[in-house]
């Protein structure tokens, strides 16, 4: 489309499932649930291993006359990756969130 409208560029952006990143996931998920090695996070994060290294995401973007048109494509285990990391990331907020709360009851 982009080269049929004569667009002068196209964007590109690409998520690759990081082993670093998922180690980290992996940790926060144990950390999360211990001492329950089963719990359903730390499960799927360990799921997750086997996509480590792997292309989870693409967007595709150009403008034309004024407008921004894009297109995504997502695999189904990379936003079972995003979800699971919202999730924990919401626990450590409420955990935050919790520990200040009772730091102020103290003052």
């Amino acid at each position: 489309m982009a080269k049929h409208v004569g667009a002068p560029f196209v964007t590109f952006s690409e998520m690759t499932l990081e082993r670093e990143e998922l180690d980290a996931l992996i940790d926060e998920a144990g950390e999360m649930n211990f001492p329950d090695e089963e719990a359903t996070e730390l499960v799927e994060a360990q799921w997750l291993r086997k996509y480590a290294g792997n292309l989870g995401y693409i967007q595709l973007g150009f403008v034309y006359q004024g407008l921004v048109f894009l297109h995504e494509t997502t695999t189904e285990w990379y936003e079972r990756f995003q979800t699971l990391l919202e999730d924990i990331e919401s626990f450590q907020d409420i955990v935050i969130d919790d520990a200040h709360s009772h730091g102020d009851e103290d003052e």
